[in-house]
């Protein structure tokens, strides 16, 4: 698989490990974990816009948000299984 060739940006998923990887050098991304954060980012527009609205869905928001820390999860376990193969 082609990793997707991303400079390393603070601001799309804060409170995420790092998930870029490094080839000679050259940080990258890999296809899944750039979905997932392609996916937390949207999660958070939604939670953001729900919660601006004058009567606002409690119960969709704890779904959104609970759907945003799943995706999390998987962003950290990605990142530690990176670093793992990388020590080996």
């Amino acid at each position: 698989m082609m990793p997707v060739r991303l400079t390393p940006s603070p601001s799309w998923a804060p409170g995420v490990s790092d998930p870029f990887r490094t080839l000679d050098g050259v940080a990258f991304m890999t296809l899944e974990s750039f979905r997932l954060a392609v996916t937390h980012q949207r999660l958070d527009d939604a939670i953001r816009d729900e919660s601006k609205r004058s009567w606002p869905d409690v119960a969709r928001i704890q779904r959104l948000k609970k759907l945003k820390l799943a995706i999390k999860d998987r962003l950290n376990g990605l990142t530690m299984r990176g670093r793992t193969l990388r020590m080996a």
